[in-house]
């Protein structure tokens, strides 16, 4: 039985584990090899701490979305009897509202790289065609890996932002999938999920 206070601890775990994967994908942009750095202290040092750092937010990604329960009930406690359980109505606009939230951050976030993809959607196709008559290369194209490793990723986030921003549909059907699962450990008799999807 979930009451109104697991479904606060869940939808907070959930934005909790949703922020530490879009910091992982925004760490892997320190990863990325550094011309002209390699092999000196502050290249080895800063390579140290973003792997450590990224090792950390995978560990809080994975035990937030795979082992939470326990966490659930160290944080609200065990259900009374008093208390009233939540409707599955209620556990979906919960979760559905958090993860909205959560993409519409994560858009903001990247509001910058979202200005810069209808520019060089513009712009792009014309440097090309130019590149390929005039026979040189634009200075557009001669970035380092780095760069385009920040642009992957930042193509990442915002796709997560998206499809966060949009209710991410399949993700909740797996927390519900789970949701039952441990309600049926537990020996409850939880009624299925009817969505219109």
């Amino acid at each position: 039985m979930m009451t109104k206070f697991h479904l606060i601890a869940k939808v907070t775990l959930n934005i909790l584990g949703i922020y530490s994967l879009y910091l992982c994908l925004s760490q892997f942009g320190y990863l990325a090899f550094y011309p002209g750095q390699t092999g000196t202290l502050v290249w080895v040092v800063k390579t140290l701490i973003a792997t450590t750092v990224l090792v950390i937010l995978l560990a809080v990604f994975y035990n937030v979305f795979f082992v939470r329960n326990g966490w659930i009930l160290r944080m609200v406690g065990e259900v009374q009897g008093c208390e009233q359980p939540v409707s599955d109505k209620q556990i979906l606009a919960g979760l559905r509202l958090g993860l909205v939230f959560c993409g519409v951050l994560i858009i903001v976030y990247n509001a910058d790289f979202i200005t810069k993809v209808p520019m060089f959607l513009i712009y792009g196709p014309k440097i090309l065609v130019d590149m390929i008559v005039y026979k040189y290369v634009d200075n557009m194209f001669n970035i380092s890996i780095y760069a385009y490793l920040r642009g992957f990723t930042a193509i990442c986030k915002l796709a997560l932002g998206i499809y966060l921003a949009f209710g991410a549909p399949h993700f909740v059907k797996w927390q519900m999938k789970k949701l039952r699962q441990s309600a049926a450990k537990i020996g409850e008799n939880y009624a299925p999920l009817q969505t219109h999807e």
